[in-house]
């Protein structure tokens, strides 16, 4: 049983980027718990993981707000005046 729940850094870190997709098994659930508590290395990586997403889903936010504003046709036609007077 012990054996089934001890994970490699590497399978530990798939399952911290799979959480943010999906949800994780109960053994998995398990696995990636017990593996945190002895592995400070890896409890680290999913703080910079979930820091990092944050920023790109602000960043892919603040990208989707530009679209949606480049999308105004008044806006188009401004900036099309402004590149023919150029």
């Amino acid at each position: 049983m012990m054996n089934k729940l001890m994970l490699s850094c590497h399978k530990a870190t798939e399952l911290i980027e799979k959480e943010s997709i999906v949800k994780l098994t109960l053994m998995e659930m398990m696995q990636l718990k017990a593996h945190k508590l002895l592995c400070s290395g890896c409890k680290a990586y999913e703080v910079q993981s979930k820091l990092l997403d944050g920023m790109l889903l602000k960043k892919l936010s603040e990208s989707n707000d530009m679209v949606a504003k480049l999308n105004n046709p008044e806006l188009k036609d401004k900036i099309l005046e402004k590149i023919s007077q150029l």
